[in-house]
């Protein structure tokens, strides 16, 4: 999402407070997987759009790390790991284009 013709995120990192319009969104399933003292982690379906570090903010805390395992119908379980880069490799072909 864009505030001003820049990206939400950028401005958060740089210490920019920004308000941050309402969006909808769904969340199908929400299942506690583990509790660690003040740590928990969650399998999240939801929505196409939805910012699940604004979920994890609306209850009560932030989102240390994410990670997508599925898309659509596709699932991180069916990739071939004959195919995987390192992310060294992905960051330089990125760097290229």
């Amino acid at each position: 999402m864009k505030i001003g013709g820049e990206r939400a995120y950028k401005l958060a990192r740089r210490g920019v407070a920004v308000e941050m319009p309402i969006r909808h969104s769904r969340v199908d399933v929400l299942d506690v997987i583990a509790y660690m003292g003040d740590s928990v982690r969650l399998d999240l379906r939801v929505s196409s759009g939805t910012y699940v570090r604004s979920i994890a903010t609306a209850l009560g805390g932030h989102c240390r790390t994410l990670r997508r395992l599925e898309i659509g119908p596709f699932d991180v379980a069916d990739a071939d790991p004959d195919r995987f880069i390192s992310p060294g490799d992905a960051l330089a072909a990125l760097e290229t284009t």
